[in-house]
């Protein structure tokens, strides 16, 4: 069985330096793509096809909430986990 592909959407370069350490070091996943903002989520996810995306949701301000659930319709069973710090 492969890796666990990770998206990791977080802002803070030392959040995801640190994310990046723990998750690989388990062997059992793998981050393959980091955007800072979402901007770039659309872009990553065609790319990248990640398993499981983690997102601080700090950077989903109401306006576009919308716009961050239509870029998963394609993929209405990926986990999309919360990173609250």
């Amino acid at each position: 069985m492969g890796k666990i592909r990770i998206l990791l959407i977080e802002s803070s370069p030392i959040v995801v330096q640190g994310l990046q350490a723990l998750i690989q070091s388990g062997g059992r996943m793998e981050v393959v793509a980091v955007a800072h903002s979402l901007e770039r989520i659309q872009e990553r996810l065609v790319l990248n096809n990640p398993d499981v995306v983690i997102l601080n949701p700090l950077l989903l301000d109401y306006s576009k909430r919308l716009i961050f659930r239509s870029l998963f319709q394609d993929k209405p069973n990926m986990p999309i986990l919360a990173l609250v710090y």
